[in-house]
């Protein structure tokens, strides 16, 4: 036997995150990889209606509190944040004295949630922070806020604090990593575990319709990630793509508006609106479209995004168009992607138009796009993932293909 495999006793993890479960992919996949690999993993989420308030799912024990996401103004940020960290403290604290926990993962945003895992780490527990998105960012691209402005160094100073207080910090790709830099971490305490999709939903290409034209946008429909600019874009380019279709997966605030944009263009009927779906549902979906379309606007946000269902279009063979990012050009080579300037309806609709003009030169793309998705390999993230959390393996990651230190 391993002499380094911890005893099966004490494999037990707790994940904290402020999210729905079922929606939220990266939680999910993180629960389910150590549930596999023979971990007895516990989440504390929030609580959407009609959901139970402890169920088990893939061998994970899920654990709702009552706490509910209906954010506008930053106050409602504010008041969500602290309510949930402070309902997170009780049920970690409680439950950590009855499961003792080897390790607590905790899931940002908020970062300061770390801090609910305080009795955990005291009572010698491991805690991992995993900062999958930079706060600050989040607030200035929300709130129009300039760099400089108080909450903005304030919430640095989360950041900071919060990285510090973890035994390790987790991110999504490298250019998040650099740029958590501004903490003060020590590289070595920084971990990059992508969010690869599971080849056992996604390890193959689905067959779809060549004369088809429905583009797909799935996920957070919200200004920041341009759906509307998709909206538009189908408005202009019906006359030239006759057969051209938008379909939406996912909710959130724009919703109303897109809906009022799609009649006011006159395109309605060729428009259509799905909710949030389970993960299980997605290569089905992309079965039924030609491109995923993620129209990224140009915001200090967006900047650092790498949208994990561009993996999934890419491992499922589906050809993609998408505002540029530093993490999206970093990851692929510039024809890989059918990629645009952020925000740029003419760049978005020039794309699109080279797409259905050129099917050959498209099908190169999905070839290379689907060879760069296929090397970030899931099975590579899980090892990652269950060595960092036995307290061993690699502790650094600056490639996506690298396996150093293993």
């Amino acid at each position: 036997m391993n002499r380094h495999r911890t005893p099966a006793r004490a494999r037990r993890a707790l994940i904290v995150v402020h999210s729905y479960y079922l929606r939220d992919t990266r939680p999910r996949r993180i629960a389910t990889a150590l549930a596999r690999a023979g971990w007895q993993v516990d989440v504390l989420c929030a609580r959407d209606d009609g959901e139970p308030a402890a169920e088990t799912i893939d061998g994970v024990s899920v654990r709702r509190l009552p706490a509910r996401r209906r954010r506008a103004s930053k106050l409602r940020y504010v008041f969500e944040y602290v309510s949930f960290a402070l309902a997170a403290l009780a049920a970690t604290t409680a439950q950590h004295l009855r499961r003792r926990y080897r390790v607590v993962y905790v899931i940002g945003i908020p970062n300061f949630l770390v801090f609910s895992a305080v009795v955990p780490r005291l009572l010698g527990a491991r805690v991992i922070l995993d900062m999958r998105d930079p706060l600050p960012e989040f607030y200035r691209a929300k709130f129009h806020l300039q760099e400089g402005h108080p909450l903005v160094r304030a919430l640095i100073a989360e950041e900071r604090a919060s990285a510090r207080f973890a035994s390790r910090v987790v991110t999504v790709h490298p250019s998040m990593a650099a740029l958590y830099a501004r903490t003060g971490i020590p590289a070595g305490r920084i971990t990059v575990i992508w969010n690869a999709p599971d080849p056992a939903l996604f390890g193959r290409a689905v067959p779809r319709d060549p004369k088809g034209r429905t583009l797909l946008y799935a996920g957070t429909v919200a200004p920041r990630y341009g759906v509307d600019l998709a909206v538009r874009a189908v408005a202009r380019l019906a006359p030239e793509i006759p057969g051209i279709r938008l379909r939406i997966v996912g909710d959130g605030d724009l919703l109303p508006a897109l809906r009022k944009l799609a009649h006011d263009e006159g395109i309605a009927d060729r428009i259509s609106f799905d909710g949030p779906v389970p993960l299980d549902r997605i290569p089905e979906i992309c079965a039924g479209a030609w491109l995923g379309v993620q129209p990224n606007r140009a915001d200090p946000l967006m900047r650092y995004s790498f949208s994990a269902k561009i993996l999934e279009w890419c491992l499922l063979g589906l050809p993609v168009v998408c505002g540029a990012t530093d993490a999206l050009r970093e990851t692929f080579a510039g024809d890989d992607l059918l990629i645009h300037a952020p925000g740029d309806l003419d760049d978005l609709c020039a794309r699109i138009l080279e797409a259905d003009r050129d099917p050959e030169e498209l099908a190169r793309r999905r070839s290379r796009a689907r060879a760069v998705a296929a090397a970030i390999r899931y099975e590579d993230q899980v090892a990652r993932l269950v060595e960092l959390f036995e307290g061993r393996g690699p502790v650094r990651y600056n490639s996506r293909t690298s396996d150093e230190n293993r």
